[in-house]
C-alpha cells in the first residue's frame, strides 16, 4: 500500500494532475460577508448573490459565478458552481489559480443584475500569495444563511427593494505537489523500501534461531 500511494502521487506530479491521499477535494479557502443590493423602479424583489472575477479593478473582461441563481426573502441554502453547473467556471478556475493577483467582488445584485459589494485583490481576500495557484479548483460552494428584503419607495410613486443577505463563498480543491515535494516524495519511497526489506530479513532470522 505504501508503494502504491508513493507511485500515485509521483505519477500524479509527473502529469501535473491533483492527487489526494483520500480522493476528496480540500476546502482550500472560505470568506463570509453581509451584502446589500436592491433595486428601484423593480417589482420582482429576489436578489443573485455573485462572485465576479476582473483582470484590474475597472474590466469589461469580467466573468461571474452564480448568475441566474435567485434568493427571495428569508430563504437559505446550498449551491455548488462547477465545470457542470455554470459556463464560465474552467475560465473562474482558471484565473484564480493563474498566479496573478487580480480582482474579486462578491455581489448582490437584482433581476436586472444591478447592484454592488465589495472588492479586493484575490490576496487581500486571503486567497494566497497571490492567489490559489499550485492547486486544482474542483467547485466553488455558495451557503446563503439569510436573505432580508424589504420594500424601498426612493421618491414617491417608485416602487423598489432592498435586500441584506448573509452568505460564504468557499473554494474546494486539491493541491497539486511541486517539483520539490515530488524529489521528496521520491526520496522517501527510496528510502523506506529498504527499511522494510531489512525488517523482513530480521524477523526471518530471529524466527530460525
Amino acid at each position: 500500500m505504501h508503494k502504491l500511494a508513493c507511485a500515485l502521487t509521483i505519477t500524479a506530479a509527473l502529469l501535473g494532475l491533483p492527487y489526494s491521499a483520500n480522493g476528496a477535494p480540500e476546502l482550500l479557502l472560505e470568506f463570509s460577508r453581509t451584502g446589500n443590493g436592491g433595486g428601484a423602479p423593480e417589482t420582482d424583489f429576489r436578489v443573485q448573490v455573485v462572485l465576479q472575477h476582473s483582470p484590474d479593478y475597472v474590466s469589461l473582461d469580467s466573468i461571474y459565478l452564480g448568475l441566474g441563481v435567485f434568493w427571495e426573502d428569508g430563504e437559505s441554502g446550498i449551491v455548488d458552481f462547477t465545470s457542470d453547473t455554470d459556463p464560465q467556471f474552467d475560465e473562474f478556475a482558471a484565473r484564480i489559480t493563474d498566479g496573478v493577483d487580480e480582482f474579486v467582488s462578491p455581489l448582490a445584485l437584482d433581476v436586472d443584475n444591478v447592484g454592488g459589494g465589495g472588492i479586493a485583490l484575490e490576496s487581500e481576500w486571503g486567497f494566497g500569495s497571490p492567489d490559489l495557484v499550485g492547486n486544482r479548483l474542483d467547485f466553488v460552494r455558495l451557503i446563503v444563511d439569510d436573505v432580508r428584503v424589504e420594500p424601498w419607495e426612493p421618491e414617491p410613486g417608485i416602487e423598489g427593494f432592498l435586500a441584506d443577505v448573509d452568505f460564504t463563498f468557499q473554494f474546494w480543491g486539491t493541491p497539486i505537489p511541486e517539483p520539490s515535494t515530488l524529489m521528496l516524495l521520491m526520496v522517501g519511497c527510496v528510502i523506506a523500501h529498504p527499511k522494510r526489506k531489512q525488517a523482513r530479513i530480521r524477523n526471518r532470522h530471529t524466527t530460525l534461531r
